[in-house]
């Protein structure tokens, strides 16, 4: 709350024209100094769920993540599905996050080698965007492969 998206990670996923999946990022801290990205929400419509639409959202923005000189992405989520986009659990006790969540569900993906290392505390807001990304509600547009399976490509 009172914090803007990401909006050069904000993309969308169309299939035939319509919307069937979108992904936002969000500049947060962990503890008392550490910047990090939040990835969330991952919506993807239920008519083309497991095809990959989600993946292909990863996909695209984590590397655009990394190209930013953003260093580490946490979220709160299932293993199995996140860990083909490269994410792990968090050590239990690492992060922690204001409200109810199950310290299990915290995932981590190190954008940079070593990102992770001395990283802790409470997740929260970040006053501003990371240096090189600008905030606002404007996101991206992902195109559609021919095959007709929903992903992410080029504005």
């Amino acid at each position: 709350e009172g914090v803007a998206e990401i909006s050069e990670l904000a993309f969308v996923a169309h299939s035939g024209g319509t919307i069937v999946g979108s992904l936002k990022y969000w500049p947060v801290l962990i503890g008392p100094g550490h910047r990090g990205l939040l990835l969330g929400p991952l919506a993807v419509h239920r008519d083309v769920r497991g095809q990959g639409c989600g993946l292909a959202l990863m996909e695209r923005t984590l590397p655009l993540a990394a190209q930013m000189d953003h260093r580490l992405v946490i979220l709160v989520g299932d293993l199995p599905y996140y860990q083909r986009a490269g994410f792990s659990q968090a050590p239990l006790g690492t992060l922690e996050l204001s409200g109810p969540v199950d310290p299990a569900r915290l995932l981590w993906l190190e954008l940079a080698p070593g990102a992770s290392q001395g990283v802790g505390g409470l997740v929260g807001k970040c006053a501003s965007a990371p240096p090189g990304t600008r905030s606002s509600r404007a996101g991206q547009a992902a195109t559609t492969p021919r095959s007709g399976r929903s992903s992410a490509g080029s504005r």
